[in-house]
């Protein structure tokens, strides 16, 4: 039987869905859960791609407006939860489309990139100029890969996932994919409008940081209040379904 309620989720960088625990969760409590493999992405990456690359965020309302569209039918409550990126994405795209969102759920979103005064006041300018004529320019950088080996069952628990969408030490990054980040960050900090209830959860230093190199509305103390924010892809859906 279709439930009145939905949630549409998306996931971040080097990222597609797999966490069936949080379908699970969302099902349990009387929501139908659906979730979105972006185009470059899990399912939907194919083999003449650049994996997870873009030089626009918007690119992905196409795909993300057909699944409301298709959710919508059958739902007349949704929530739109986004992971990391996907936080950044959802956010974005809500203020942009004006979807008649019921709640939004925003999982350690990338609202901002977190670094020395070096990193930020110099190195990433530097890196966004790049990336206006050069967008293709791979930026090198560290992993440790410590937050996808602990999600695999080769490393630390029992969960599994495909390493050719989801790698352990993640994906390039292009100087052009950063440009655009950069560029969607900064909205945010302009400030969106989103008429629904934004329940943002992440760790305390990521807070606090955000606190001060953004003026979203965040809470240092645990940010995970309520809060409202002032401020043709081939895209594949995963969808679990109460019954």
């Amino acid at each position: 039987m279709t439930q009145a309620k939905a949630v549409l989720h998306i996931h971040g960088f080097a990222d597609y869905f797999f966490q069936t625990v949080a379908a699970d969760f969302w099902v349990a409590h009387g929501y139908d859960f659906y979730a979105i493999d972006l185009r470059k992405y899990g399912r939907s990456l194919l083999a003449h791609q650049t994996p997870n690359f873009t030089n626009h965020l918007s690119a992905y309302y196409e795909e993300l407006d057909l699944a409301w569209a298709e959710i919508s039918q059958d739902h007349s409550q949704i929530v739109v939860s986004g992971h990391s990126t996907g936080g950044l994405i959802a956010s974005l795209w809500l203020h942009d489309q004006r979807h008649d969102v019921d709640g939004v759920f925003l999982n350690s979103p990338w609202l901002d990139f977190q670094g020395d005064a070096l990193t930020r006041q110099v190195k990433l300018p530097l890196v966004e100029q790049l990336g206006q004529y050069q967008p293709l320019h791979e930026v090198k950088r560290k992993t440790t890969g410590i937050y996808a080996r602990s999600l695999h069952q080769d490393y630390f628990v029992t969960g599994n996932f495909n390493l050719n969408w989801k790698p352990i030490g993640s994906f390039k990054a292009y100087a052009g994919w950063i440009r655009t980040i950069r560029s969607g960050q900064r909205r945010i900090a302009n400030g969106l409008e989103i008429n629904a209830p934004v329940l943002m959860i992440c760790s305390g230093d990521l807070a606090l940081h955000l606190m001060i190199n953004t003026r979203m509305p965040t809470q240092p103390m645990s940010c995970s209040t309520w809060n409202r924010c002032g401020a043709g892809s081939g895209a594949s859906h995963t969808r679990s379904r109460c019954t």
